[in-house]
């Protein structure tokens, strides 16, 4: 009875080595060094305040905007190319009384 349990945990176990001796080639075939920076300058402005900013006519692509407070800041010809603007408030709203 011994023997034939052994048998049967021997072929799955091998299996499971196998591939994952597969999926580690695989992974490490892939493996190459990550650029942090490309050719363009990509800054992170993410959770920042900077209302009434002048970011006209600079090189702003692959930037990072994410939940920032940009109300009343200028943007007139810049290059936005490939940022992410999620969440940001550009607009300044003007509650006034009647």
């Amino acid at each position: 009875m011994k023997k034939t349990l052994k048998k049967t945990w021997i072929k799955p176990c091998l299996g499971l080595i196998l591939v994952l001796i597969l999926a580690a080639i695989f992974v490490l075939a892939d493996a190459h060094p990550a650029l942090a920076l490309g050719k363009t300058r990509k800054i992170d402005y993410s959770f920042s305040s900077l209302p009434g900013s002048d970011f006209s006519n600079q090189n702003l692509a692959g930037s990072t905007f994410t939940a920032t407070d940009l109300r009343g800041s200028n943007f007139h010809g810049a290059n936005l190319v490939d940022s992410i603007l999620s969440q940001t408030v550009f607009f300044l709203r003007r509650l006034e009384r009647c």
